[in-house]
C-alpha cells in the first residue's frame, strides 16, 4: 500500500499578473480556494416533442482571505490598483507537488481595516473569466 500524501494545503503559490510583471500573493494568504461552477441553461423543446441541451458555461471563482497590510506596496492597495483588470493567475496547492491550476480572474478591490490592535484579514471572490481554468502537471508561470 502507499504511503499516504501529505494532504494539507501549502506551503503552496498564488501568482497573478502578466509575465515579467508577476505579484506573488502567497505571504499573505491564509485561504485559497478555486470554487468551478456551471451556468446551465433551460431546455429548448424542439418540434419533434425531445428537448435541447445547451452545454452550459463556466462560472467558477478564486476566492480566499489574506492578512492586510496598509502600506501602498501592499496586497490591499494591488487590489484597488488593479480592480476590474483581467489578469492571468497560478495557483499552485503544495510547492511539493506538481499540480498547478492557471487562468484569468477579474480583480476587484477588498475591504481595509477592521477592529483596531489585531491583525485583520480581508477576503477575495474574483470571478474567473475566460472559461475553466487549466489543471497541469507541469510547472507553470503566471
Amino acid at each position: 500500500m502507499p504511503a499516504i500524501a501529505n494532504r494539507k494545503l501549502g506551503p503552496g503559490s498564488l501568482k497573478l499578473g502578466e509575465t515579467g510583471s508577476t505579484r506573488e500573493l502567497a505571504t499573505d494568504v491564509t485561504k485559497c480556494t478555486i470554487e468551478p461552477s456551471w451556468k446551465d441553461e433551460d431546455p429548448i423543446p424542439v418540434l419533434d416533442g425531445s428537448e435541447f441541451f445547451d452545454e452550459g458555461r463556466f462560472e467558477g471563482t478564486l476566492s480566499g482571505e489574506f492578512i492586510q497590510e496598509y502600506s501602498m506596496e501592499s496586497l490591499v492597495a494591488w487590489t484597488w490598483e488593479n480592480t476590474g483588470k483581467e489578469l492571468p493567475f497560478v495557483f499552485r496547492p503544495r510547492n511539493d507537488e506538481k499540480m498547478t491550476i492557471s487562468g484569468k480572474v477579474i480583480v476587484r478591490a477588498v475591504s481595509v481595516g477592521g477592529d483596531v490592535k489585531t491583525a485583520n484579514t480581508a477576503s477575495f471572490e474574483w470571478k474567473i473569466s475566460g472559461g475553466m481554468p487549466e489543471m497541469s502537471g507541469a510547472d507553470a508561470e503566471a
